[in-house]
């Protein structure tokens, strides 16, 4: 997972705990309003104010759109993994094993 998902996955831990277990990975849409990872958190929402609030708006007007980390879909898989970290967690010691069966 690249660091910007974890980081971006941290502020919404803060912001809105347990937002992983609203979100439905087989209809995630990075490029939807209401599918995307803010989107589906918030049950629908006013998905630009709420993406200043995580990240201020300094940062969110810093960010050109197809690369913001909630909205573009260059980051789908990082953010199905880390709603998989959230909502079933592996073990520390576990996880070599957990990607090597993955990888096969």
């Amino acid at each position: 997972m690249r660091d910007e998902v974890r980081q971006a996955a941290a502020r919404l831990d803060a912001r809105y705990p347990g937002w992983a277990s609203r979100i439905d990975v087989g209809l995630l849409d990075m490029e939807s309003c209401t599918r995307c990872i803010i989107g589906q958190a918030r049950r629908g929402c006013d998905w630009g104010t709420e993406a200043i609030a995580l990240m201020g708006l300094e940062a969110f007007h810093s960010r050109r759109l197809e690369t913001h980390i909630y909205s573009s879909n260059r980051y789908h898989d990082d953010w199905i993994e880390a709603v998989a970290e959230r909502v079933c967690p592996v073990p520390e010691g576990a996880r070599a094993d957990v990607q090597a069966w993955v990888s096969a």
